[in-house]
């Protein structure tokens, strides 16, 4: 699960920032996070520093609820991302990513991170270069408070390019991050979920919903609120697709939004939806126990976009 909506005002309306989900609030992330860590035997718990209505503040809820359930660190894959800009602290790359690191684990009283990320390649493409950013994941395992590390957002030439420079240190590169869903399905029919699958790297899905729009409960008349741009396409390109997902939910007892992250799922990655309340948790966990048949999995990828 990914905690983006845990205090994003812009995208999911995060009531306590006078967002515009009233309903989205501390008590029902909190239900989220009860749900989740109670059905479950293992739990990745993904969030960055840069997630939420400030800087920082999704890690912050991370910790508040851990701090009140310490006894759970066993069952939670921690993981979190680095956001590498030009303008922060030019001159101190690539020690910054340390300094990052450290706040991380500050903000989310978490003890360590099982996968730390960078969320993505240099901004603008020129600043700071990909190697100084290798540079700095390395030196933060080094120090022994990160256990692997992830990329976000990465083409395969990028990705084979950190793997390669973390692999001649003996650090394992294990994941990357991108956006994948039945209205994305880019990393799938690129090969770029496969190629990485080669080097032991799994595929994380994010927005593995479409920002909701897979789940069934919006449409042309009642859009998602917010700045949801990823899985923005024309609702008229959406409609089958969750038709087809409301078909096989019911013949398979399970929520639309079960049907699109167990296609994620068949595909060979791991989504990452982000539930605001148990009821979404359980939802999400329907996907789990159980595959498409290869005859629906088919058509929901003619469907798809």
């Amino acid at each position: 699960f990914g905690n983006w909506g845990w205090g994003d005002v812009l995208t999911y309306g995060w009531g306590p920032s006078n967002g515009y989900d009233q309903k989205l609030n501390d008590q029902s992330v909190h239900g989220a996070w009860h749900y989740m860590l109670e059905h479950s035997e293992h739990v990745i718990l993904d969030t960055a520093e840069h997630y939420g209505y400030t800087d920082g503040y999704c890690e912050k809820e991370v910790g508040k609820f851990f701090t009140d359930n310490t006894g759970v660190r066993s069952k939670l894959v921690f993981a979190t991302k680095f956001l590498p800009t030009p303008w922060r602290h030019p001159w101190k790359y690539p020690d910054i990513v340390l300094d990052s690191m450290n706040g991380s684990l500050d903000r989310s009283q978490m003890g360590s991170i099982d996968i730390y990320q960078l969320h993505g390649p240099s901004y603008w493409g020129f600043w700071p270069k990909l190697d100084t950013l290798c540079e700095g994941l390395a030196r933060a395992y080094e120090t022994g408070k990160c256990k692997s590390i992830g990329t976000c957002n990465l083409g395969f030439e990028q990705v084979e390019y950190v793997y390669t420079y973390l692999k001649k240190r003996n650090i394992p590169l294990v994941s990357n991050q991108v956006e994948f869903s039945l209205v994305r399905q880019d990393p799938w029919s690129t090969g770029l979920i496969e190629k990485c699958a080669k080097l032991g790297i799994a595929t994380i899905a994010y927005s593995p919903l479409a920002v909701g729009r897979l789940t069934g409960k919006y449409s042309a008349e009642n859009p998602p609120r917010g700045n949801r741009n990823f899985g923005h396409v024309k609702w008229s390109k959406i409609n089958p697709i969750v038709d087809e997902l409301k078909r096989i939910g019911e013949k398979e007892g399970k929520s639309p939004s079960a049907v699109a992250l167990n296609w994620v799922i068949c595909k060979g990655a791991i989504p990452i939806p982000t539930p605001k309340n148990a009821k979404q948790v359980e939802d999400c966990m329907q996907a789990l126990g159980w595959r498409l048949t290869k005859e629906d999995e088919n058509r929901l990828d003619a469907l798809g976009l």
